[in-house]
């Protein structure tokens, strides 16, 4: 099926009977595979256009069941190398939106592992508990019968004790026994509530947010198209030769990680146009992007650097 499309595509250029089999063949029952996707996407990549591409990223994000952080990197890098700053904010929100439904889903699914272990290990221990207390019971009557003093009648028999006190035994030992398995009840459920307590303690962040200071924008510039793995203080080195800054604001995403922008903040807004003649020098291998900073909702008009 691959090697028709891809014949499709190539040699007779017809690009919407190639996109129409691919649809049939990820309906077909592959469409929560992620090897299908990632030959889909990269066919968009090779003959498709940048909207084709951008659907089938995000198609394919709502859909597979593994893989999802490569998709994501796909996306951004795109949106880097080829889109528009607008283009990559919606981009990485859409990630970031679609990233946490999937690790809330994840967390469920291993909670739900969890309690399952918890219900067998509870059955295992109900069945080894039950088989102790009838081996108790059996001792406790042995017990008991020892402690009965044996009667002979007068051919050499034994005289069997009287009902009453082996009844009133049994029911001593019956009431010993659920008094203990009630204390185990009681600790296997504090143990439950303190796995939960500490998985919610645990529970991972999605990425840091930088909120906007309007009072800072005449001094603070903008920069974007950084390295994935930039650390602050490279950009404090490169940009304090300008002058003293003040902040970086570094913006991260759900893995720790930059998401190639972030803002500096100097002490005063001509120290913010000096930092602008440092437009597109090298930093950490990449052009460095630098605008003002502007809040597009009041001045829409203004676009920044890409």
């Amino acid at each position: 099926m691959k090697y028709w499309i891809f014949f499709t595509v190539k040699y007779k250029k017809d690009i919407e009977s190639a996109r129409n089999l691919w649809k049939e063949l990820i309906d077909h029952g592959h469409r929560e595979e992620a090897r299908v996707w990632l030959d889909y996407v990269n066919f968009e990549r090779l003959y498709g256009d940048a909207t084709h591409y951008r659907k089938a990223l995000f198609r394919a994000l709502l859909s597979v069941n593994d893989w999802q952080e490569t998709f994501v990197d796909l996306w951004i890098t795109f949106e880097r190398e080829e889109g528009s700053l607008e283009s990559l904010e919606k981009s990485l929100s859409m990630c970031e939106t679609q990233m946490q439904r999937i690790n809330e889903k994840r967390m469920k699914k291993m909670e739900e592992v969890a309690s399952n272990l918890q219900k067998e290990n509870r059955r295992g221990g109900k069945y080894s508990s039950r088989q102790q207390q009838k081996g108790s019971k059996n001792e406790n009557i042995n017990k008991t019968d020892s402690k009965i003093p044996v009667q002979m009648d007068s051919e050499g028999f034994k005289i069997p004790p009287p009902p009453d006190r082996i009844h009133s035994a049994d029911i001593k030992n019956e009431d010993h026994s659920d008094v203990q398995t009630g204390r185990k009840r009681s600790a296997e459920d504090n143990d439950t509530f303190e796995v939960k307590r500490k998985k919610v303690e645990t529970s991972e962040s999605h990425g840091t947010t930088v909120r906007h200071d309007s009072s800072k924008d005449d001094r603070t510039v903008f920069l974007s198209n950084l390295a994935y793995n930039i650390e602050e203080d490279k950009i404090r080195e490169c940009f304090s030769q300008v002058a003293e800054i003040e902040e970086i604001r570094l913006v991260k995403d759900y893995k720790g990680r930059s998401k190639g922008f972030c803002y500096v903040v100097y002490k005063s807004p001509e120290d913010a146009k000096k930092a602008l003649e440092k437009d597109r020098e090298m930093l950490d291998g990449r052009p460095v992007l630098v605008s003002p900073c502007e809040d597009r909702k009041n001045n829409p008009s203004s676009q920044p650097k890409f």
